[in-house]
């Protein structure tokens, strides 16, 4: 349990980032509603969301871009993975389930 106080600020981190992230982006779609350069709104606040969250990652990460790096491709990697199906197998590729 002596963990216990990096997992708490790793987890509060994580909480403010997410919180950060997804209240910026309620943000400008609010403001883009009534505004009409619409696109401007979206891809402005997006360049600048994702900026600071890849700051946050690399100061999570100490400032080694290598860490950040392999973090980031397997959290991406888990993220695009399909489910399974109920059989617990998936068809290889280029073939379909049933053949």
């Amino acid at each position: 349990m002596h963990d216990f106080p990096a997992r708490a600020l790793a987890l509060s981190e994580g909480l403010f980032l997410g919180a950060f992230f997804f209240g910026a982006l309620w943000w400008p779609v609010h403001c883009a509603l009534s505004s009409s350069p619409a696109g401007r709104w979206l891809e402005g606040t997006l360049l600048a969301r994702t900026t600071f969250a890849f700051a946050e990652f690399y100061g999570a990460a100490g400032g080694d871009w290598q860490l950040m790096l392999v973090i980031g491709s397997s959290a991406l990697r888990t993220a695009r993975m399909p489910p399974r199906p109920p059989g617990g197998h998936r068809p290889s590729p280029g073939r379909s389930a049933a053949g």
